[in-house]
């Protein structure tokens, strides 16, 4: 998305490459991967901006050594996320 915004094209293909295997592979570039991306991206910026991701259900708070100073809510909107 960062090479179409460069270079005002679309990009449709990439390219991942296999180190250890001495390997590249083609991929197809999807707009579910693009939703994805912005997706990902918006959690990302809610982080920075002092939102933290709900605990998971079933997470073993219990043990957890920092469980006395974990701010981490759930809300009503973050169950949509």
């Amino acid at each position: 998305m960062l090479l179409e915004e460069s270079q005002d094209r679309r990009v449709d293909l990439g390219l991942v490459e296999y180190l250890r295997a001495g390997e590249v592979r083609e991929v197809d570039i999807r707009t579910s991967d693009r939703r994805r991306v912005l997706r990902i991206r918006d959690r990302v910026r809610r982080i920075q901006g002092g939102k933290l991701p709900d605990r998971p259900n079933g997470v073993p708070c219990e043990r957890c050594p920092v469980l006395e100073s974990c701010e981490t809510r759930q809300t009503l909107a973050s169950k949509f996320f």
